[in-house]
């Protein structure tokens, strides 16, 4: 007689469980990762636990058309008895703007369904309470919630903080997130017009804060006032900083307002900053990565005596380049000297294919490869270009990519310059080369073949690559994109 066992007895440890759980989460792509623990939760108990604590471990809100119905599911699950704890697994909240541009087709549905719910919505609410964002950015308020952001995705339209209506009304509530939760520490706002100078000043003076991004943002009028009367400003200890495409001076200038100094109150301009007056007073002395566009003639010397003068600990500096939008900027007032502890640097340019505009990137890398002491400690040095639209799709391989790149003007120069003296404790170079251009039918994502990405380093960078204590890394993707964007 054979004896059976059924699946119940069979157990594992929780902390087995837990392991198999916390695995499942480290899964890429993130999107396998989250249907896979959306299934887990479905086994037993045992799997459950465990699984929506990563499921809930960053929360995304959309807000869009339907971000009022979302928000009034999301409060009345929240508040069943099961489901009261998950809101202490959160570790990072996303508010996410996702507003299409409308046609005249989807203005006209758009003012049906408006209609529709205003003849509604009188008997809904004797029925089911309504609830928005205000209320979920309240109910997610949690003491160990750590990371924060307020985005606008591209292609869309962007938030005016002080234009727009319900932007006005959420702005309280996001500066009251920042002012009374201590445990945030990084935060970050991408594309948004007319921002508010309120938003920013909270984000630079949070008490722990250590991570900042802002990325493609235009400051408002509205005044400090509020912010400055509040409380005593205590500047944050930042060890990361990311500035792309922000006004530098009104930032610095903004900040220079709340910090107690020895300067002249008012605000900030170019002519406070002379060759004369060009000893360092560092805003944030225990930075170790910043990332910023290459600055304007007049953002440099604010950004070397507020900011580089003084980052003695600073290890990472990438630098992001846009030719449209700068031309080619004169480097000299910008020095780097200081820079005692910079072991990586990263030059970023983004670019049509056109060679013109891939020889004025390189002369702009010559001029900070000449930065007195600025390369001796250089450990590695990544060079990423992203063009857009750029060659036709239907030679996207056999070396056409890469051609223009290859024919460059000055990749001769640059190559001298790595194996140089000036670049004594270099170890790593590594090229990355993103093209994105258009097509029709879905998106893709090709490779370029290592064979082609070899033969343009052996052309590009032949000393470099004869060096043997040098690692040199080649990159290449083609992406193909339905509406192509920078």
């Amino acid at each position: 007689m054979t004896s059976t066992q059924s699946y119940n007895n069979l157990h594992l440890p929780q902390e087995i469980l837990d392991l198999i759980i916390d695995e499942v989460a480290r899964l890429k792509p993130v999107l396998d990762s989250q249907a896979a623990l959306r299934t887990c939760t479905l086994v037993s108990r045992a799997f459950c636990r465990r699984s929506r604590k990563h499921l809930w471990a960053d929360f995304v809100f959309y807000m869009d058309r339907s971000s009022r119905k979302r928000a009034t599911d999301l409060i009345h699950m929240l508040r069943r008895r099961d489901n009261r704890s998950l809101v202490a697994h959160v570790r990072s909240m996303q508010l996410v703007f996702n507003t299409p541009v409308e046609d005249e087709q989807h203005r006209l549905v758009r003012a049906k369904n408006t209609l529709s719910k205003a003849i509604k919505r009188p008997f809904q609410k004797y029925f089911k309470p309504q609830y928005t964002v205000l209320d979920v950015l309240q109910h997610i308020q949690n003491c160990d919630f750590e990371h924060f952001s307020v985005n606008s995705l591209e292609q869309t339209r962007p938030i005016h903080w002080t234009k727009d209506e319900f932007s006005k009304v959420i702005k309280p509530t996001l500066l009251e997130v920042l002012s009374s939760n201590t445990r945030i520490k990084s935060f970050s706002l991408c594309n948004i017009g007319s921002i508010s100078k309120q938003m920013v000043a909270a984000a630079f003076f949070s008490p722990e804060m250590e991570d900042l991004t802002m990325r493609n943002l235009q400051f408002g009028e509205d005044e400090l006032v509020t912010f400055t009367v509040e409380r005593d400003c205590v500047l944050a200890d930042l060890r990361k900083l990311e500035m792309i495409n922000v006004p530098m001076l009104p930032l610095l200038s903004l900040i220079h307002l709340l910090v107690p100094h020895s300067w002249p109150s008012g605000s900030l301009s170019s002519s406070d900053f002379t060759s004369s007056d060009l000893e360092p007073q560092p805003l944030f002395p225990r930075l170790q990565t910043l990332v910023v566009s290459v600055p304007y003639p007049e953002d440099m010397n604010p950004l070397w005596k507020l900011i580089l003068g003084g980052a003695s600990c600073l290890e990472n500096l990438e630098m992001e380049y846009h030719y449209r939008r700068y031309g080619i900027p004169e480097l000299g007032q910008l020095s780097l000297r200081r820079l005692t502890a910079l072991r990586n640097f990263r030059f970023r340019t983004v670019s049509p294919d056109d060679i013109v505009w891939v020889e004025a990137s390189q002369r702009v890398l010559l001029n900070i490869f000449t930065f007195p002491c600025f390369t001796e400690k250089l450990r590695s040095f990544e060079l990423q270009y992203l063009f857009s639209a750029a060659w036709d799709t239907s030679d996207h391989t056999n070396g056409k990519p890469l051609e223009r790149l290859r024919n460059a003007a000055h990749w001769e120069v640059i190559d001298d310059w790595l194996v140089s003296d000036h670049f004594r404790s270099f170890e790593t170079l590594q090229l990355s080369v993103k093209v994105v251009h258009s097509m029709g039918g879905s998106d893709a994502v090709y490779y370029i073949p290592a064979d082609e990405m070899l033969a343009a380093a052996l052309l590009m960078f032949p000393k470099m690559t004869a060096k043997a204590h040098i690692e040199v890394i080649m990159e290449g993707q083609i992406f193909f994109r339905l509406n192509p964007t920078m």
